[in-house]
């Protein structure tokens, strides 16, 4: 089955401040940038004409590769960044930065997906607790995930329906075994879920927390070294 999207677009990407900045006035007086780009590139280099600073030269390669990949049936994705520099009209974003991207989008008539941090990044940690697997600073419980909405009540309905799902996130920069890889994820994504596949009228914290038990109970037979059955995992 060919993947629908294709996530080339930009992330962590500073436009502006001294510390990232280089300017296209620059980059154009590097000796032989024009003729090379002329010679190897001429649509490029006439599209590129108006493009003065990284914010446009940013958008500008979004929007080319959003063409490319709609000539070939295919659906560009790219987190929240995209919005900054500007996107094509088939472009669907990725919130991580909260989920002001998301509404953004959704807002303007793109598809979106929220991913936002910290609620939906599963390398911070589960516990203050420093006998635990190390992680990122912040603490995000499974009732942290529980009480996510994944459907922003400042969108109205029609723009709800541009929400096309949401995302969990583990980076693994803090995470070195398989084992610890578990313990981050579980029961975190087991909260996920049910929010996911739920109506809101239904989701229940107390229930949740009831049937839990039974679920880590399952996981505890297939070994799943989920949070709350940590073990010291083996050395690397």
């Amino acid at each position: 089955m060919k993947r629908k999207f294709e996530h080339p677009a930009p992330s962590e990407r500073e436009l502006t401040g001294p510390k990232y900045w280089r300017s296209l006035d620059e980059l154009a007086a590097t000796p032989g940038f024009k003729a090379q780009l002329e010679r190897e590139f001429p649509q490029g280099a006439a599209e590129m004409n108006g493009v003065e600073n990284e914010a446009k030269l940013q958008g500008y390669f979004v929007q080319r590769i959003e063409k490319f990949l709609t000539s070939r049936g295919r659906r560009l994705i790219g987190w929240d960044e995209i919005l900054e520099g500007g996107m094509g009209p088939e472009a669907t974003v990725m919130s991580w930065r909260g989920i002001d991207g998301a509404v953004t989008a959704a807002r303007s008539g793109h598809d979106a997906v929220l991913s936002p941090w910290p609620t939906l990044y599963f390398d911070n940690r589960q516990s203050p607790n420093q006998d635990y697997p190390p992680g990122r600073a912040r603490v995000i419980s499974t009732q942290d995930v529980y009480a996510f909405d994944p459907l922003p009540p400042q969108l109205n309905a029609e723009e709800q329906k541009h929400i096309l799902g949401v995302q969990g996130n583990l980076w693994t920069e803090h995470i070195r075994t398989e084992e610890r890889v578990e313990y981050m994820a579980w029961p975190r994504l087991s909260a996920l879920a049910e929010v996911l596949w739920s109506p809101r009228e239904t989701r229940d914290p107390g229930d949740f927390t009831r049937r839990l038990d039974a679920h880590l109970e399952r996981m505890r037979i297939l070994d799943v070294n989920y949070f709350g059955r940590w073990r010291q995992a083996k050395p690397d």
